[in-house]
């Protein structure tokens, strides 16, 4: 039975949209694999952590983007498993992502999908491309879910395939955000900003003030 490692790289943890994206790529492969979840913001970056990782067939990490980058402990996993990778001679698995940003565009994503295909190309990992969401959370409530519910699906049925290596995947990057006019899009954003504010017992006013 292959092995698969999911990883969540949210500061939000179980909080979080990438965790739900997740959520839907683990129940599609429920009892046909061997899959496994992590947290990246809550672990510590030893050689038992990340044989846990590398030692699977594949890994599909989830995580948000952060100005035009990855979150930081994402990057410092980067930089961490590199040394680690450096002294790993055993294969290595197949490497997919999920990204999704506030942005509506999904072409937000595209800098930081570079800097996970470098790293994959830099440490000898199969990379497999992934899903890259625009308008993250707000996709889940629109008339795409079902699409993107299917993507995420796709991509997981191929991490979870069962003739390894053989037929790989495409290294292919599948693209998705909400289909809505820019300005209604910023409409629906800024009410979500306040319906935030007034859980926390914060007004339009508090909201907008500037402390500088």
């Amino acid at each position: 039975m292959k092995k698969v490692i999911f990883l969540n790289g949210s500061p939000k943890r179980k909080r979080a949209v990438s965790e739900k994206f997740l959520k839907i790529a683990e129940d599609c492969l429920e009892g046909q694999i061997q899959g496994e979840k992590l947290y990246i913001y809550e672990s510590e970056f030893s050689d038992e952590y990340f044989d846990r990782i590398y030692e699977a067939d594949a890994v599909v990490m989830a995580l948000p983007l952060y100005i035009d980058c990855l979150p930081a402990r994402v990057l410092e996993f980067m930089a961490e498993s590199k040394e680690y990778l450096k002294n790993r001679e055993e294969k290595r698995p197949e490497l997919y992502f999920i990204i999704n940003c506030g942005f509506l565009e999904y072409s937000q994503n595209d800098t930081a999908i570079k800097i996970i295909e470098k790293y994959a190309e830099k440490n000898g990992l199969n990379y497999r491309g992934g899903v890259s969401v625009g308008s993250g959370a707000m996709i889940l409530q629109s008339r795409k879910k079902d699409i993107l519910e299917k993507v995420l699906k796709d991509m997981a049925e191929e991490a979870g395939a069962f003739h390894y290596p053989e037929n790989m995947p495409e290294k292919t990057v599948r693209k998705i955000n909400v289909d809505m006019p820019r300005f209604l899009f910023k409409a629906k954003a800024d009410k979500l900003w306040v319906e935030a504010g007034a859980k926390k017992g914060l007004d339009k006013k508090a909201l907008r003030a500037k402390y500088y």
